[in-house]
């Protein structure tokens, strides 16, 4: 019998760069049988975001601008969870 635990990273954006490149590693190895996985940048989907998908992993972006809090972008990664 399978379970999935759903299991979801929000990460800032998805440049190249330290914490998104070992999420990346993360999801490479994560077992999918054991974990439903999705990603929300909160900015775009940046260099790692299409490597991401290729895994088979859903990417959300929310195009939220840096240093602002925009209510409709906050209602939709609430949604999203």
């Amino acid at each position: 019998m399978e379970s999935s635990v759903k299991l979801v990273h929000v990460i800032t954006g998805l440049p190249y760069g330290g914490a998104e490149s070992m999420l990346l590693n993360l999801l490479k190895y994560a077992d999918r049988k054991q974990y439903s996985i999705s990603v929300i940048s909160l900015t775009t989907k940046g260099v790692l975001g299409p490597q991401i998908e290729s895994l088979g992993i859903q990417v959300y972006c929310l195009d939220m601008a840096r240093g602002r809090l925009q209510m409709s972008k906050f209602i939709k990664l609430i949604l999203i969870l």
